[in-house]
């Protein structure tokens, strides 16, 4: 294995230094750290472009969003527990499972859309409680949840391609089979085809893409590379053998994009490595080819670190002799019993008008404007109390969540109505569109008084009364609503 990795890394470097002059590549070929994970990305965008037309054709968004979130567990165990090279094969235990799972729920039109929301939910769950038993330091689990490029390593580098082919190849060989089910599947089953074998190759290639990219691009946004391309490519035209190509180029050109804005001066970190000041070519000559862990990126994760410790000092010096377990629990355990009420009664509708994946876009879709609420809540905090804070934080955030609504269920309506896109497809696209979005903000407001792992998994233990208000009238307006309706 080392030496087919040496070989495959001759012929990579070898490749830079041929394209260290050539126009539009200057950058990226500047210094193996950027050629290794741009190489990444074209093989990821070629293998997204052709798996995506596969997802956009049979309308698969929704299994690719569950491949996505499931695949979590075998992404932390793989980086915690046996290290960060073993990223790869650890997702790649799970996809496998997954997929199985995925195809056996396919077979059923009934219960396809809850149970695949049920595989999404246990897994990425079972991901969440692993990361924190083992312990989330210096940002563990922002890193495996958006993914570090930048530090990709030849061995992680190597592995990914492989996967890619095995993606590749699974769709290549099911090709014809795979087009004739995305057209007619009632045809196709009454043609004798072995629907479960096309369809497992399908989730298969998808699980083979989230598991290329886990370690770079990160669990949460590569589902982008799974739908964007293919819908692209979808508005363009309609021949499929024109699709393919166009599909990969928006892929390809995606991954270049992307590195040379990292190269771009802003005012604001707009990295995932939640840099001060933008990376300049200079930097990336003179940073050494182990990884972008300079000693900028250190520091930033030393103040974390020692916040975190200021923290826990303070909790270990106050006198909580006077404080009971249900003083603590009470505020959590009404949050957790309204929220699972507004959850029950809201989760019915969207099971019986098959609104699922819907419902999942607009949580991640809302993302942004949780984010600006929380900025805007900056100035009105200052000088407050812990729990005056806490209470204007919350309702900002909720507002500016509640607001964002609007615009993305508005651009999803909208897009649905385009000839050729599924509404499917328009909801992994404001999915993508929309957690995309509030990352980007993340960065580029940062420091925030909240961290991204607030937004991403709650903190419930951390309720406050405004918290239990909110979720209590919005149960209310649910309750009114439904009534009204029915």
């Amino acid at each position: 294995m080392d030496s087919a990795v040496s070989t495959i890394m001759t012929g990579v470097e070898n490749l830079r230094i041929a394209l260290q002059d050539v126009p539009g590549f200057r950058t990226v070929a500047s210094a193996p750290y950027m050629f290794r994970p741009f190489i990444m990305l074209v093989f990821l965008g070629i293998a997204a472009g052709l798996v995506g037309v596969i997802v956009n054709l049979r309308c698969m968004e929704f299994n690719a969003e569950a491949m996505v979130h499931s695949v979590f567990p075998g992404i932390v165990a793989g980086a915690l527990y046996w290290g960060i090279d073993n990223i790869v094969p650890g997702a790649a235990i799970v996809a496998v499972i997954v997929a199985i799972a995925l195809t056996w729920l396919g077979r059923s039109r009934r219960i396809n859309e809850a149970g695949t929301a049920i595989v999404l939910i246990s897994f990425f769950g079972f991901g969440i409680v692993l990361s924190l038993y083992k312990g989330d330091m210096s940002g563990q689990l922002e890193a495996l949840m958006f993914g570090r490029l930048l530090e990709v390593s030849d061995t992680r580098l190597v592995q990914s391609i492989l996967v890619c082919l095995i993606a590749l190849i699974a769709i290549g060989v099911s090709w014809r089979a795979q087009i004739f089910r995305a057209f007619d599947r009632d045809g196709a089953m009454a043609a004798g085809m072995n629907a479960t074998a096309v369809d497992f190759l399908a989730n298969a290639a998808i699980a083979a893409v989230v598991v290329a990219s886990s370690s770079a691009v990160g669990i949460l946004l590569v589902v982008g590379y799974l739908v964007v391309p293919g819908a692209a490519a979808r508005l363009v035209t309609r021949r499929i053998s024109t699709m393919v190509p166009v599909a990969i180029l928006v892929g390809v050109a995606g991954g270049w994009f992307g590195m040379w804005l990292m190269t771009v001066d802003s005012p604001h970190p707009i990295s995932p490595a939640g840099r001060r000041r933008p990376l300049r070519a200079s930097h990336l000559r003179a940073t050494p080819t182990r990884g972008v862990c300079d000693a900028e990126v250190w520091l930033l994760r030393a103040e974390t670190r020692c916040e975190s410790m200021n923290a826990l000092t303070t909790l270990a010096a106050a006198d909580l002799t006077s404080v009971s377990g249900w003083d603590i629990l009470r505020l959590p355990l009404l949050e957790a019993i309204l929220v699972g009420a507004l959850g029950g009664l809201v989760g019915c509708l969207a099971v019986l008008h098959q609104r699922i994946f819907f419902t999942e876009s607009v949580t991640h879709a809302t993302f942004p404007g949780a984010v600006l609420g929380v900025v805007c809540a900056v100035p009105l905090v200052t000088g407050l109390g812990t729990v005056e804070r806490h209470t204007v934080l919350s309702l900002c955030l909720f507002a500016g969540a509640a607001i964002m609504c609007i615009p993305m269920a508005w651009l999803m309506h909208q897009l649905a109505r385009i000839p050729g896109q599924s509404s499917q497809a328009a909801a992994g696209i404001v999915l993508t569109l929309g957690f995309a979005l509030g990352y980007f903000l993340v960065k580029w407001f940062q420091p925030l008084p909240l961290r991204i792992e607030s937004f991403l998994t709650g903190s419930v233990l951390n309720v406050q009364a405004a918290d239990v208000i909110a979720a209590a009238v919005i149960l209310l307006i649910a309750i009114a609503i439904t009534a009204a309706e029915g």
